[in-house]
């Protein structure tokens, strides 16, 4: 129910945008036809295409918010190799571990691939490392990043027999909460380039032949 509202409230605020915008531009009017519409699109204010912009980014931005608050998942098991876990119709497959080396550290190093449908979609390779100075783990995650999904795993301790601790995530659509700011930002930029808003140079004073100062417009 709650992501039917969300997708409805996001639908109703694109097509209200929608809507605004093109009576702005005179749609639809009788003498406002397709060979006129580039010359009505120029002379209409930066504010009114920056409104447009900022308020269709927010419908974008409320669809991503939607799948990340309804549908976002995540799971956590303990793995064997060639073992998975399935989360959200994706099945995450632990198929390789082995060590690693870098230039501070040790890590376990995971191969997990992501499948849905019998198609390999993702391959992901976390890390668990551990810092021999510090004395400390840490995480270090892996993400498949789609259009429509994010796709994440992370490693845990444990070992060959009894397996490893292995975490994966959902997150769909947040993809849209990434363009729906962007779209917004440049529509606050396209609303600052408004030519009503244009800085005016100030009148500079210059002597007349007689002597007089006198106001004269650059």
């Amino acid at each position: 129910v709650y992501g039917v509202l969300g997708m409805a409230a996001a639908a109703w605020l694109a097509a209200g945008t929608v809507a605004v915008y093109a009576k702005r531009l005179r749609v639809g009017e009788a003498k406002s036809g397709a060979g006129n519409l580039w010359r009505r699109f120029r002379l209409l204010p930066g504010a009114a295409h920056g409104f447009a912009m900022a308020h269709m980014g927010m419908a974008v931005m409320l669809v991503g918010i939607t799948g990340m608050s309804v549908w976002a998942g995540e799971d956590i098991d303990r793995l064997k190799l060639g073992e998975s876990i399935n989360l959200a119709g994706y099945e995450y497959r632990l198929e390789n571990m082995s060590g690693a080396r870098g230039d501070n550290y040790i890590a376990d190093a995971a191969v997990v691939t992501v499948w849905k449908n019998g198609r390999q979609l993702s391959t992901l390779r976390p890390e668990r490392r551990y810092y021999e100075v510090e004395k400390n783990f840490t995480t270090e995650g892996a993400m498949g990043v789609g259009f429509s999904r994010i796709v994440y795993a992370a490693i845990g301790e444990g070992g060959p027999e009894q397996g490893w601790i292995v975490r994966v995530y959902y997150h769909p659509l947040v993809v849209f909460i990434w363009l729906g700011a962007l779209i917004m930002s440049i529509g606050g930029f396209v609303s600052l380039a408004d030519r009503r808003y244009g800085f005016v140079r100030s009148p500079k004073r210059a002597k007349t032949v007689e002597g007089k100062l006198s106001e004269v417009a650059v």
